[in-house]
């Protein structure tokens, strides 16, 4: 008698990034790529919301958004527990939004969660000119299992720093 195969599970990933009812270009692919029929179909998808209520500072050092932060940081280490990966979509530049992909990287990781951080930034190869940039941006790819970047100019500039 033959045992029988293995059932396999299917993946759990953790999408994070704004969504409804902010508007732009992350909201956009967030929430499509969250309600994609197919992919659904091969993966638990699981999303997070990040956009915070009432009025937006974005980039700001401000009390409202280091406490949507920790909230948020939060939010990540709590629904990542079970999940294989973490999908963080964020603009990581300049520095206050980096520390944030730090923030909810390290949260993720924490659960020993992999994390994939993608960065919607066209701004990312000039950003990286800067020396106290660099080393956190070091950082956040000790965090990462993965980065994805939206252009070929922000790929050669993440890995030639993310190799030194």
């Amino acid at each position: 008698m033959s045992a029988a195969p293995p059932i396999r599970r299917r993946a759990r990933v953790l999408i994070v990034g704004q969504g409804p009812p902010t508007a732009g270009g992350i909201p956009t692919f967030v929430t499509r790529l969250a309600a994609d029929l197919e992919l659904r179909e091969r993966i638990e998808i699981e999303y997070l919301n990040t956009t915070p209520a009432g009025d937006k500072r974005p980039g700001g050092f401000t009390v409202g958004n280091l406490s949507q932060l920790m909230a948020d940081a939060r939010a990540v280490f709590r629904r990542s527990a079970g999940a294989d990966v973490v999908h963080l979509n964020l603009a990581p530049a300049p520095m206050l939004p980096l520390l944030r992909a730090l923030v909810l990287s390290g949260a993720a990781r924490l659960r020993r969660t992999q994390v994939v951080v993608h960065a919607h930034t066209g701004r990312l190869a000039v950003c990286l000119r800067r020396r106290d940039y660099r080393m956190m941006f070091r950082l956040l790819c000790v965090f990462a299992a993965a980065f994805v970047v939206v252009s070929a100019e922000a790929q050669r500039a993440g890995r030639a720093i993310s190799r030194k």
